[in-house]
């Protein structure tokens, strides 16, 4: 290691290299934009991404017009006093969150670009991952300023206030991206030199994810922001409204509250970057266990491995099942990135768990619709690549003793083990709180185990008709291969039909809405009864179901007879 990066904390600045730091950044901008629109899977997110921005400058567009009206009428109201203060505070600790888990994830690491602490001292490359995190991150922070800064200048008539917006943008960037990659890069070292926070670490993210969606849903997230208040109100945040107002008329921003929004931003910022520099010598020279060492497993992952081991052997599965199942279950826990697509679907689902949560009914449908997701889940995760998951293993898997059926009923064991007892309880209960039959909550229930169970294998026949092996780049040192469009679509299709099917076979409810719909939407006049749904979507499901084993047979063939070219 280069005696620069040795340095302590007071000559770090005399080894900083501006021209260097910036020519690093753009290479790591350079190489994440390339990451994204070279593949489709990244592409189709940034798409969701970028509609869901579009739809949050329309909103605070919205917000800024009205903003901008009470000023211009000298009125005052909630939104441009209390409510900008609010978002502005906000978006600083959104840009601070946003730089530490950009540090503490993949992208604060040097990986393969580990050689550069040879050749450049350790400042140069903390002032390059600021200064590229602050680019990517200036999206997120002018589409929403833009979007209110515009409505304000139309409901005044003038475009000064987009000065003012500018400075509070700049700020913003300059003190919260420091502030926050150096919290995630100590946060990224205690964890390294930890095996316990090692090993615990991708539970910790679903935790922290799970409980961001649970304040989202439930609505909880304004008492989160309620106790907030005094926080975001206080000095220096509640002081950066001030520095965004300041050449907006009628706002009566105060001079005194601006400058000290600008000096407290240029105090944060400096500190900021400065104690990023030990924080990353703590990260980057950790001496535990690497985070992206596939090799190394605790005594407690063992003994929960053994264990699992038995289970399955007293459920009569043979040893190469169990070995791939298990391999499988390893890989997801370690590396849970595949379990982003899985995701998706709760997106739609949403507005149904905030709708129970705010009235306190249970709708009919919210059942079906677990069984479905945990359906779907279980297919999309692991078997919808059964060959092109295997990626360098392949050959190895291809000329080893298990044959294609115990490698298919290893991968489906995998999926459904986990996921078919969890999707029948949930059902059930979700069934229970909506008032279901007896009947329909015994058959939602076993519906979730039964959906489970061939979702997963009609997942890898689908996926092995349409496998993928172009690989995803999910950081400089971390890539996985996700299944095909086509097979996800196929996939999704197939499975919606038959828990459809089911639910219209079983649910009373059911038939009713699909009579309306179909007599709504169906062509020449067709107006089918309540009754013919219901044959239709027993032969529906009928159809799928003959399809599971014909699906079975041909994952089977395709592992046995695929050669590698």
């Amino acid at each position: 290691m280069s005696d620069a990066s040795k340095d302590g904390s007071v000559g770090d600045l005399q080894h900083l290299s501006l021209s260097r730091s910036r020519e690093l950044a753009v290479t790591d901008v350079r190489r994440e934009f390339r990451r994204v629109t070279d593949q489709d899977f990244l592409v189709l997110f940034g798409l969701v991404a970028l509609a869901g921005l579009v739809t949050g400058a329309w909103v605070t567009y919205d917000v800024g017009t009205s903003v901008g009206t009470s000023y211009a009428n000298g009125e005052g109201s909630w939104l441009s006093t209390t409510g900008l203060v609010y978002g502005w505070s906000a978006l600083w600790l959104a840009m601070a969150a946003v730089a530490t888990i950009e540090a503490v994830g993949s992208n604060g690491d040097l990986a393969n670009d580990g050689y550069y602490l040879t050749i450049r001292p350790t400042v140069d490359l903390v002032a390059a991952r600021l200064l590229s995190t602050a680019t990517k991150s200036t999206l997120f922070v002018a589409v929403p300023v833009a979007g209110t800064t515009a409505g304000i200048c139309l409901g005044l008539g003038t475009p000064l206030p987009v000065v003012g917006s500018a400075l509070a943008s700049v700020a913003i960037l300059a003190s919260a991206i420091p502030a926050g990659y150096a919290l995630g890069l100590a946060a990224k070292g205690a964890i390294r030199r930890s095996p316990v926070l090692s090993s615990l670490k991708p539970l910790l993210a679903l935790v922290a994810a799970g409980g961001y969606v649970v304040l989202i849903v439930t609505g909880e997230i304004t008492a989160v922001v309620d106790e907030l208040g005094p926080l975001l109100e206080a000095p220096p945040l509640g002081s950066l409204s001030d520095l965004a107002l300041l050449t907006t008329t009628g706002a009566d921003a105060s001079v005194t509250a601006a400058v000290t929004a600008l000096v407290a931003a240029s105090a944060v910022g400096a500190v900021g970057a400065v104690l990023a520099v030990p924080a990353a010598r703590f990260a980057w020279e950790a001496s535990g266990t690497p985070e992206d060492d596939d090799e190394t497993t605790d005594v407690e992952t063992a003994a929960s491995e053994d264990r699992l081991d038995a289970a399955f052997a007293t459920a009569g599965f043979a040893p190469e099942s169990r070995t791939v199942a298990i391999t499988r279950l390893r890989r997801v826990y370690r590396e849970p990135f595949q379990l982003l697509f899985a995701v998706v679907p709760l997106i739609a689902a949403i507005p149904l768990a905030a709708r129970i949560v705010r009235t306190g009914d249970v709708p009919w449908y919210a059942a079906w619709f677990v069984v479905w997701y945990g359906a779907w889940a279980a297919g999309a995760v692991l078997p919808l690549n059964p060959i092109g998951d295997l990626g360098q293993m392949l050959p190895t898997v291809l000329t080893a003793r298990a044959d294609g059926a115990k490698i298919v009923r290893g991968t489906v064991l995998a999926a459904a083990a986990p996921v078919a007892p969890a999707t029948a309880a949930v059902a059930a209960v979700v069934g229970i709180a909506a008032g279901l039959p007896a009947h329909e909550v015994v058959a939602v229930a076993g519906a979730g185990v039964g959906a489970v169970v061939a979702a997963a294998v009609l997942a890898a026949g689908i996926g092995a008709v349409f496998p993928r092996f172009e690989s995803l780049t999910v950081s400089d040192h971390r890539r996985m291969v996700p299944p095909s469009k086509v097979a996800y679509g196929v996939f999704s299709i197939a499975l919606t039909l038959a828990v459809a099917g089911v639910a219209v076979g079983v649910s009373e409810p059911a038939r009713t809405l699909g009579s309306v719909l179909a007599g709504r939407y169906l062509p020449f006049g067709v107006d089918p009864s309540a009754e013919t749904l219901a044959t239709v979507g027993w032969v529906l499901a009928a159809t799928v179901a003959v399809a599971v084993p014909v699906a079975y047979r041909w994952a089977v063939h395709r592992i046995d007879d695929y050669q590698v070219a």
